[in-house]
């Protein structure tokens, strides 16, 4: 199974990708998501993680939004969000 992070759903490729709980163990989200046990942006809604995905996409990936759209539509269902 395919690990992603479960807050904005990016795929982990390698270890340092992931970040760490405020104990020093290895957390379920990646370091742009999760620093020292903290949410880098605790109040940001999923709707609002979805719409950042999707401009990074497009502009990082060159991924048509209608795309990004379709591939982040399941983040709702990421730990984070329950």
């Amino acid at each position: 199974m395919k690990q992603v992070c479960q807050s904005c759903g990016m795929p982990i490729k390698s270890d340092d990708q992931w970040a760490h709980n405020a104990d020093g163990t290895t957390s379920k989200y990646c370091v742009l998501c999760y620093k020292d046990g903290k949410f880098l942006k605790p109040d940001i809604t999923v709707d609002e993680m979805k719409k950042i995905n999707v401009d990074i996409m497009n502009k990082e990936m060159k991924i048509p939004k209608f795309v990004g759209r379709i591939m982040t539509k399941d983040i709702d269902k990421l730990e984070r969000w329950q």
